[in-house]
């Protein structure tokens, strides 16, 4: 394969991981709204682009490897020895160099909205066991020993106020 070839799967990846990032974000933009009706779907568009950069990380392993051995380096070369090694007198440092810039940048933004999806989705779910064991609860406990709490006994109470 090609130096040409290896651009053209990078564009590719780049696309892929743009809806990879479009997808999270739109998972993100329900998780914020509480709208957990459609979380299922959503998780099923992220898991489907997922294996679709899976693929494409392949594809462009394999041109790596092969561009990477005939720039002279070992075939286990990343994209960024490869920009490294490639000659400045033609046109591939540049485009290979803005690959790897925009794709760095893409996984960068891609991990803080996972991040931030992540926070999210373990809030709600802190916040849906508070509030069943809200309804669970009739009167409020008090802490014992161990630190979990215990309702209160049912017994009279004597208030005593002055006034």
């Amino acid at each position: 394969m090609s130096t040409r070839e290896l651009s053209s799967l990078l564009w590719q990846e780049r696309r892929l991981l743009e809806r990879l990032l479009y997808r999270l974000k739109v998972e993100q933009l329900l998780l914020t709204a509480g709208e957990s009706r459609w979380l299922p779907w959503a998780t099923a568009e992220v898991e489907a682009v997922l294996g679709k950069v899976r693929e494409a990380n392949l594809s462009r392993d394999v041109a790596s490897h092969t561009v990477a051995e005939s720039l002279g380096l070992p075939s286990d070369a990343g994209l960024r020895e490869i920009v490294a090694a490639v000659p400045d007198d033609g046109p591939w440092a540049g485009i290979l160099g803005e690959h790897l810039a925009a794709l760095t940048g893409l996984v960068a933004e891609i991990r803080a909205v996972r991040d931030h999806n992540a926070r999210l989705v373990a809030h709600g779910v802190r916040s849906t066991q508070e509030t069943i064991a809200s309804l669970a609860a009739t009167e409020p406990g008090t802490y014992d020993a161990t630190g979990s709490t215990s309702p209160e006994p049912d017994r009279s109470r004597l208030f005593d106020t002055v006034l």
